[in-house]
């Protein structure tokens, strides 16, 4: 061990694990960066609209395919609405899908994976079957044709539940994974020992032995359901307008693609830009919550 891996181990030796991971994250710049931006996305996207009054909906057939300009700075759709406003109203739904789905997937799998990892046996066996069933059909079709189904009206609500339905999958195996690795130690040992209740083992012992793992594939799982939602949307499955967001607002640009390219630009890069950064700092977060780098 050389002496300045030594002093920084002596430095941080004092320090907690969440400690270490954010001081670990501060110095991955492109994790920093993408974090800032993000955090700004999301404060524009939520708050700019509720000061600037102006109807993302409102038809003008006057302003009809306006190309950018100081007055419309994104330029105006085919219907004469300012594709900035739209575009600001588009990032709520879409980063509010993304969110919600991540988080009640997330949910969904976390409890399954802690569940058959730690109680193994028949339980194991019937989720990780049903799992394994799961992973063996492509998720894009499946979803297309779960959208098609009317059981639940509202679209921005019926996108969140059929996407958190079939989003479990992966964060399932990986919660799992680590479970079965935990469950071994020798404290979960000695809870069952002197008659600690399962349900506070899983809970208090096996659940936060998982949040790093969680919440990487969180960041990670946000940017591929903003696609999913985009490419949904783009088929006519996802978001109906006239509310926007940036997958129908791409499937109404389809048509100007080669007249009128700004339709397609601003909500193509927003969904490139935010999916990017996600990535970013997904990998960032990878990295600072490795326990191997910590030795």
């Amino acid at each position: 061990m050389t002496k300045e891996k030594a002093l920084k181990l002596n430095k941080e030796g004092s320090f907690s694990y969440w400690q270490k991971v954010f001081t670990r994250l501060k110095r991955h710049r492109l994790a920093m960066i993408s974090l800032y931006i993000l955090i700004a996305i999301i404060v524009i996207v939520v708050f700019v609209p509720m000061f600037v009054h102006i109807d993302p909906n409102k038809v003008d057939l006057a302003q009809a395919l306006q190309p950018p300009s100081p007055h419309h700075i994104m330029g105006t759709d085919d219907n004469g609405r300012d594709e900035f406003i739209r575009l600001l109203y588009g990032g709520r739904i879409s980063l509010l899908v993304g969110f919600a789905v991540t988080f009640f997937s997330g949910l969904l799998g976390i409890f399954v994976g802690l569940w058959a990892g730690y109680k193994r046996g028949f339980l194991d066996n019937l989720l990780m079957r049903i799992n394994e069933i799961m992973m063996t059909i492509p998720e894009l079709p499946l979803l297309i044709v779960a959208a098609k189904m009317r059981f639940i009206p509202n679209s921005v609500v019926k996108l969140i539940v059929i996407m958190s339905a079939f989003g479990w999958v992966g964060i399932a195996r990986l919660i799992r994974g680590e479970t079965l690795s935990v469950r071994e130690e020798e404290y979960i040992e000695a809870s069952k020992a002197i008659g600690v209740p399962d349900r506070t083992i899983v809970w208090k012992h096996l659940l936060p032995n998982t949040m790093a793992v969680s919440i990487v594939w969180a960041t990670l799982r946000i940017g591929r359901v903003i696609i999913a939602e985009a490419t949904l949307s783009f088929f006519g499955l996802g978001v109906q307008p006239p509310t926007p967001s940036w997958g129908n607002m791409l499937l109404g640009a389809q048509t100007y693609i080669w007249t009128s390219q700004w339709l397609v630009w601003w909500p193509g890069l927003s969904i490139l830009l935010v999916t990017l950064l996600f990535n970013f700092l997904g990998d960032g977060l990878r990295d600072a919550m490795d326990p191997k780098l910590f030795l």
